[in-house]
Formats: C-alpha cells, sequence, structure tokens
C-alpha cells in the first residue's frame, strides 16, 4: 500500500532545542527519527486490525446462526437436545464477538462450531436423531412431540449409564449414544420395559445397561486381539 494512500503528511520540527522528524498520520502527529519507518508500522496496523474487524464479521454470522438454533430448541422445549446440554456444560452463553481479542475470537469460533456441528443443534437434526433412536430402543410413539417428551427419559437414562461407567471403571471416555442405544434397546428387550415409563428403575436399569456395555466392550477386545495373532499348528 503505498504511503499517499495512508494520508501521510512529513514535517520537521522543533522539540526542547532539537530538530525531529515527524509524521501526520491519518490525523495523527507522530515524532521519530525516521517518519517513514513510523507509517510502515502504521500499515501493518491497519492490515491486522484489518484482519481481526474481517473475523469479527464472519464469525458474527456464524454466531447469529448458533444463537438462533439455541432458541428455536428453548422455545420448542428442546433442552434435552445433546448439543444443547453440551452448551449448558460449557458455560450456557450465548455466542458474541464482542469486545473479544484475537486469541478470544479464536475460541468463539471453535465453540460455535462445535455446536453448530452437531446435528441436535438443529430442531430438524433432534428429530431425525430421536427418530434413530426410538427405533433403536422400541419406544413407540405416534407423533414426533411426543416422541420428544419420552426422549427425555431417554437422555436422561443415557447419561446416567456414561456417569455410572466413568464411576465405577474410572474412565473419562465419552462412549457415545449409538452403543448405549444398542444396550438399552437389548436391556429394554430382555426385562420388556416401557422406556417411557421406567422412573421409578431408572437406577436398576443404569446399572444394567452399563454391564451389558461392559461386557461387549470386554467381548470386543479379546475377539480383536485374537484376529491380529497368528498361531503356528504342530
Amino acid at each position: 500500500m503505498a504511503l499517499w494512500k495512508l494520508a501521510v503528511r512529513f514535517f520537521t520540527t522543533r522539540r526542547k532545542g532539537k530538530k525531529v522528524y515527524g509524521a501526520v498520520i491519518d490525523g495523527k502527529n507522530y515524532y521519530i527519527d525516521d517518519a517513514k519507518k513510523q507509517a510502515k508500522e502504521y500499515q501493518e496496523y491497519l492490515q491486522a486490525k484489518a484482519q481481526v474487524n474481517k473475523l469479527k464479521n464472519d464469525i458474527s454470522k456464524l454466531a447469529s446462526m448458533g444463537n438462533k438454533r439455541l432458541r428455536r430448541l428453548e422455545k420448542q422445549g428442546l433442552t434435552e437436545s445433546p448439543a444443547y446440554q453440551k452448551w449448558v456444560e460449557q458455560g450456557g452463553e450465548y455466542f458474541s464477538v464482542k469486545n473479544k481479542s484475537w486469541n478470544e475470537l479464536q475460541k468463539e469460533l471453535a465453540r460455535i462450531r462445535q455446536f453448530t456441528n452437531a446435528k441436535t443443534s438443529t430442531v430438524r437434526g433432534l428429530n431425525q436423531q430421536l427418530k434413530d433412536m426410538a427405533s433403536a430402543t422400541g419406544i413407540k410413539y405416534k407423533k414426533v412431540s411426543e416422541l420428544q417428551a419420552k426422549s427425555k427419559q431417554f437422555f436422561k437414562l443415557a447419561d446416567m449409564v456414561e456417569q455410572y461407567i466413568r464411576s465405577t471403571e474410572g474412565t473419562a471416555s465419552h462412549l457415545g449414544y449409538q452403543p448405549i442405544w444398542q444396550a438399552i434397546n437389548e436391556t429394554v428387550k430382555k426385562e420388556k420395559l416401557e422406556l417411557g415409563n421406567v422412573d421409578n428403575n431408572l437406577e436398576e436399569i443404569t446399572k444394567k445397561v452399563s454391564e451389558l456395555l461392559k461386557y461387549e466392550r470386554i467381548e470386543e477386545k479379546y475377539k480383536n486381539q485374537f484376529s491380529t495373532k497368528s498361531f503356528t499348528y504342530f
């Protein structure tokens, strides 16, 4: 960028009896030994500021989209959504770029992407996952609204299962909902339960589902070990 495009005017003056060089850059006086050096630094500042502003504008659009999704979930009473609950765990603050530095903007961008990339961050995505969950666990429903009401029990049970496994096995690994769905499905069929009516037996069911998951993981571990070993027969 040429210096004249920055509205730079060079001058000389005397300060404390000494001749000094200076420059007026965008209406501000800079007293320096080398006015061109100051102009270059100011140009770099403008470029950095432009990058921050562009990043803010880009993130602001994503933040607006994320906040709209949050409010739609809240409006329809779908705050049990895994994506919404993860947002709550991280502080539950709506997305914003206000008064944030470059590093803070990067962190906010990562937080927004984590939420918006989740399928359950949208009402449509959540409903589809609920239908998949119902199919896997045997929950019966006539309307999606009925399924949404029953799903609260599922997510509550799934979270209890994950917390139980972490506390008993001392691991912080995230199992994900798919294996938990399958374990719940097997337990529900075996015990002949209706998942929508198990309030009084949640702790007992949690233990049974957790034990099933533990057994399946041990079985898979040994299966993988033996499948990778070669044997010599005599």
